[in-house]
């Protein structure tokens, strides 16, 4: 487990007893990256409370955000690359749909509102879940040195069973599924040629991450899929965030994907063609 730096939990206690203010922290990760799994292990925790895609443009995030007081914020210029390099008329039609909301153009009312209307109650930790393509760089050094006390980068080492997942998503439109929910998966075609997209855009993204976090001189750990939430390997994490570990969560972890890609018709071909030690292998 990466890190720049491992606060000491005792220091966020103020002399007498009296407790500060809840550890606010950024979870930084690439999409389907496992970080639902994470999310839901620290949802567990008494005192934790952590914001799903903050900065995510679309309409559905947008009116989620006025419903709890706070606006939008200006969209990233290439917030439409969350679902590749295809032009998708139906959300460039959300796009210009969600730009009717308010928008609040200042960065730190941004984050100042959203934790007066989510922070309230006796919380330890605090956070909001932030994805590519959803700030610039600035905005991310400006996060991560101003606005957060820590930041959780998580990324996921087998990129090309992350990238069949959200290939997978976009045709589908199907991004998550309910705990039991049991529903048939289409056999479907992938293309090639965005899965390689989406794994080469997710290994700068990455490698960019860790330059601007550094840069910012934020305080930041790295996480991954298969050495930390998978086997629940946490206690780093939790001290970082100042949370008492008392061992892994009891928590399954599920598959990120199905082991036999009965639902992708391509399947053998992408592993073929794509499949390496660096980005991975589909049936292993």
């Amino acid at each position: 487990m990466a890190t720049n730096s491992l606060p000491d939990p005792d220091t966020r206690h103020r002399a007498g007893g009296e407790t500060a203010s809840p550890f606010r922290f950024a979870l930084l990760c690439h999409q389907r990256s496992g970080s639902n799994a994470l999310s839901a292990m620290l949802l567990r925790e008494e005192g934790v409370r952590l914001y799903g895609q903050l900065f995510n443009p679309f309409l559905e995030y947008g009116w989620r955000n006025l419903r709890h007081g706070f606006r939008r914020y200006p969209p990233h210029p290439d917030a439409l690359r969350h679902f590749g390099t295809r032009d998708l008329p139906r959300y460039r039609l959300e796009r210009a749909a969600t730009s009717l909301l308010p928008c609040e153009q200042d960065l730190g009312r941004y984050l100042q509102r959203f934790y007066a209307a989510y922070g309230d109650g006796d919380l330890r930790t605090i956070g909001f879940k932030l994805h590519d393509y959803q700030v610039s760089d600035a905005d991310l050094s400006r996060i991560a040195s101003d606005h957060v006390d820590g930041v959780v980068m998580m990324w996921r080492r087998n990129r090309l069973k992350a990238a069949v997942s959200w290939a997978y998503a976009v045709r589908t439109d199907v991004w998550s599924r309910k705990p039991g929910q049991k529903t048939k998966q289409p056999a479907l075609e992938l293309d090639i040629d965005e899965i390689g997209w989406f794994i080469e855009k997710t290994r700068r993204e990455v490698d960019n991450w860790r330059d601007v976090l550094d840069t910012s001189g934020a305080n930041w750990i790295e996480l991954t899929y298969e050495d930390h939430v998978k086997p629940r390997d946490l206690a780093g994490l939790y001290g970082f965030l100042g949370l008492e570990w008392r061992g892994p969560p009891q928590f399954a972890t599920r598959k990120l994907a199905n082991a036999k890609y009965a639902h992708v018709t391509n399947a053998d071909a992408i592993d073929r063609i794509l499949g390496s030690a660096e980005n991975g292998h589909l049936f292993d």
